[in-house]
């Protein structure tokens, strides 16, 4: 495989990666997928992304509350899923689910 085939191959799989993202902050947002179950077991290709982008695409939640859930933790605004580990993962659910508790109702019920 050349140089211009492998650039190509790795191109169409971010622009596969950056759909599904996309696809999944959607469905977030709509209330179709629940956050606590992708982020105790994320797909691979969520592995990358931040963590504020993926709790900011909560419909109860936007940057500003993702970032300081994300302070609350101890966790740096720049890490990704993939960072954190199970007991991270599960204790910013946590701070989420006791910080906003009647938004988080709502939207994972």
């Amino acid at each position: 495989m050349n140089t211009r085939e492998l650039a190509l191959t790795r191109l169409s799989r971010a622009n596969r990666i950056r759909s599904e993202r996309a696809a999944l902050k959607r469905k977030l947002h709509d209330g179709h997928v629940n956050l606590a179950r992708v982020l105790v077991s994320p797909p691979p290709w969520v592995s990358s992304m931040p963590v504020v982008a993926l709790l900011g695409a909560a419909p109860w939640a936007g940057k500003v509350k993702a970032e300081r859930i994300l302070r609350e933790a101890c966790i740096p605004l720049e890490a990704q899923v993939g960072d954190l580990s199970y007991r991270a993962r599960v204790g910013v659910l946590a701070i989420a689910r006791e910080r906003y508790p009647r938004m988080w109702a709502r939207w994972n019920a």
